[in-house]
């Protein structure tokens, strides 16, 4: 494939997935996963989470209560590759979200598999050791 001006495919730097503010429950809150320096400019972008407890990762495509937001990729000023922020809202609930773990995850013709950056464990402000263990 040729690229103009001899660009060469540069593969996306992920950086760490950072949250708008302190997570509370019954709070919106937006996760932001940025994605740089990458080139050609179609790229990919899924979110998922994994709950406590749960063995997997799920798509939150397929989820009603997430938001994503992701633009179309930008140019970076010397023209030679793209970045885009892909954002995550949703209002955090116990013991819904207090545990779970949010994953960003790349799609991108210079990756073999895709690529991902995670949140680790949320952890809910504001919440008692009773509410974060969920229903018994």
């Amino acid at each position: 494939m040729q690229f103009p001006h001899g660009l060469v495919p540069q593969a996306p730097v992920l950086y760490e997935i950072s949250p708008s503010e302190a997570l509370a429950p019954g709070k919106q809150v937006t996760l932001s996963c940025q994605i740089a320096r990458f080139y050609p400019k179609a790229l990919s972008v899924t979110w998922y989470r994994q709950k406590r407890g749960e063995p997997e990762f799920r798509c939150l495509d397929t989820l009603g209560t997430h938001k994503i937001v992701t633009p179309d990729p930008t140019a970076a000023p010397d023209g030679k590759s793209y970045s885009v922020t892909s954002q995550l809202r949703f209002t955090p609930s116990v013991p819904e979200d207090h545990g779970a773990e949010y994953l960003c995850s790349v799609e991108h013709q210079t990756l073999q598999e895709p690529e991902g950056k995670s949140t680790g464990p949320l952890e809910l402000r504001g919440t008692s050791e009773r509410d974060r263990a969920g229903p018994r």
